[in-house]
């Protein structure tokens, strides 16, 4: 896709969201490094020691035990019956699974070949949320600063600052806040 909008495109702005794994694979392609901004959102590292408490009990449990079952007895993750995300095949839930228990995530993975984070210098401005189970402020942090290059800015979003009870992690992307959270993002776009 980046690939056709700089070739079709090239005298426009070139302007990328990525929301979580979206924004953790931004640095994996290499045309990445021609665009004009760059909005994370909720892009994390997925490693389970970024989590406390119970919920790093919980990420712990899924890479090591969760998964291997859940593939072993379907051949793949039927991530929509337990979570609504999309179903994985199993040599991508594997992948997942191995940079989820390493403390360097996908970082680690030599399967990847050339990366881009380090030479990506584009403006990125990223966005955690407080009540995000699956993107803890710390793990998205960690992921922004894998861009070494870019001139960063961070966002916390608070449920508390938009007059809601709650957020999450796929709840920034719903109708109920297109004139508040959805301005910011496009604010981060066009400043």
């Amino acid at each position: 896709m980046l690939q056709y909008v700089l070739s079709n495109y090239p005298d426009t702005q070139k302007c990328l969201l990525g929301h979580s794994i979206g924004g953790q694979l931004v640095g994996l392609a290499p045309s990445a490094t021609q665009m004009d901004k760059i909005v994370l959102v909720a892009a994390q590292s997925g490693n389970w020691r970024f989590w406390e408490g119970r919920a790093k009990a919980r990420m712990w449990f899924n890479w090591y035990v969760l998964f291997p079952v859940l593939l072993g007895l379907f051949g793949y993750l039927p991530s929509k019956r337990f979570s609504g995300m999309e179903n994985l095949p199993k040599h991508v839930a594997n992948q997942w699974r191995s940079w989820g228990k390493h403390r360097e995530y996908l970082m680690s993975d030599p399967t990847l070949g050339e990366t881009y984070f380090g030479e990506i210098t584009t403006p990125i401005t990223a966005f955690s949320i407080d009540d995000d189970d699956f993107a803890p402020k710390i793990a998205a942090d960690w992921m922004t600063a894998q861009y070494s290059r870019a001139d960063k800015k961070s966002v916390h979003l608070r449920p508390s600052d938009f007059e809601t009870h709650a957020i999450g992690h796929f709840g920034i992307f719903k109708d109920k806040f297109k004139g508040s959270i959805w301005t910011k993002l496009l604010g981060a776009l066009q400043s």
